[in-house]
């Protein structure tokens, strides 16, 4: 009778032309699998505003340039640094445009001020302390579709696009502002193309939560001839250099013009590297908003599974890399009117509206389970004071 092969290894192996008894026993041990977390960008509407405020208490171009047209160009350089990040990954892209746009983009050597920069430098891959790398991705965008004179829409408002209306910057709605401020009018709440509006009944018009859309700007003479002179029309086609987002080179090389002849505003390069910050493990907790639109007043709490010194944590606080809005038993009732929901209704809107509120922490699924350990925390603070300090010292950091 045969002796069982030494060390569990099979007669087959042991017939391996390259087999050698005795020789120093190496053991192959398996590779654990990449760990990924999807960082989103709730704060990017807040961080835009600080800047344009910033922008436009300086004289000269600053009248020329509508807050609709910066909130443009900031979102486009905030698309390619998560393009940017998703693809050097080695993270597959569906629709080969998205890589053309981040090829285009790179191209334009677009620079931004330096809380937008600061904040774009954040989001990458980086490294739980005492644990294992972390990479970042980009949720998968259901798809990117046309209506009302431009492309890069996520599709139709549902409980499926939510989290991406939520979470990630839709370039087309920057667009559609664009349009809603050069046509005017005395409501300046403004509505989505039909196609892309909710099937739901009741529904009325998109809210703030909704990442880009705000009210409709009252254009001087010069911000419109600068939207109109780049191709920017009311009911024509929005030019764009790209069939899948909506890239207006000329109108992007305009704003980037008045920005670096802007006399005291630093400019900054886009971040062009995968290694981000540690901040991104923390998460933000927003509480009590049950009252439509006090979102952003209302306090936040940072936590963290692991301790992060302040000097690096502070801007965590105002950057929220990763939030997780509370739904508290009391309110269940209240659960369609929460301010998270991308889309406003009406007080006798059916329950259907509910599907939408509960995908408000989907971005949260699927990442590791560490990070929702709560081992450290600060004391509740508004994100307005923390971004303004934060600008204050960068400004005075890179001076």
């Amino acid at each position: 009778m045969a002796s069982p092969p030494p060390n569990g290894s099979s007669s087959s192996e042991r017939n391996d032309p390259l087999w050698i008894p005795g020789m120093t026993d190496i053991t192959l041990q398996p590779c654990p699998g990449n760990l990924y977390f999807q960082p989103g960008c709730e704060a990017l509407t807040d961080i835009i505003y600080v800047c344009y405020t910033t922008f436009m208490s300086n004289s000269g171009y600053s009248s020329r340039l509508p807050e609709c047209a910066f909130g443009y160009y900031c979102p486009v350089a905030y698309y390619w640094r998560l393009l940017y990040l998703h693809i050097n990954n080695g993270i597959e892209v569906t629709d080969s445009e998205l890589l053309s746009f981040m090829h285009q983009v790179k191209s334009l050597h677009l620079e931004v001020p330096p809380l937008i920069a600061h904040y774009l430098a954040g989001f990458g891959n980086t490294t739980i302390p005492s644990s294992r790398d972390i990479m970042f991705r980009m949720r998968k965008v259901p798809s990117y579709c046309n209506a009302g004179n431009t492309t890069g829409w996520f599709g139709r408002v549902s409980a499926d696009t939510q989290p991406f209306y939520q979470n990630y910057p839709c370039l087309a709605v920057y667009v559609a502002r664009m349009f809603a401020s050069l046509e005017g009018g005395k409501d300046i709440w403004w509505n989505f193309p039909a196609e892309i509006q909710p099937v739901i009944a009741g529904g009325l018009c998109p809210s703030l939560a909704c990442i880009g859309y705000g009210p409709r700007g009252n254009l001087s003479r010069d911000q419109r001839c600068l939207l109109e002179a780049n191709g920017v029309r009311v009911a024509e086609q929005f030019p764009s250099s790209n069939r899948c987002l909506p890239l207006n080179v000329s109108l992007l090389f305009g704003i980037r013009t008045m920005l670096c002849a802007q006399s005291g505003l630093q400019l900054l390069p886009l971040p062009k590297t995968v290694v981000g910050t540690v901040d991104q493990i923390c998460l933000t907790i927003i509480e009590d908003e049950h009252e439509e639109g006090t979102t952003r007043a209302t306090p936040m709490t940072l936590t963290s599974s692991h301790f992060i010194p302040g000097e690096i944590c502070f801007p965590a606080s105002a950057y929220t890399y990763r939030v997780h809005h509370v739904v508290e038993e009391a309110a269940k009732e209240e659960l369609p009117q929460q301010p998270w929901v991308v889309w406003k209704f009406g007080k006798n809107a059916p329950d259907d509206w509910a599907q939408l509120t509960v995908v408000g922490n989907s971005s949260r699924e699927g990442e590791p389970e560490i990070l929702a350990f709560k081992g450290f925390t600060t004391t509740p603070y508004q994100i307005y004071s923390r971004l303004e300090a934060l600008k204050t010292a960068l400004n005075g950091k890179i001076s």
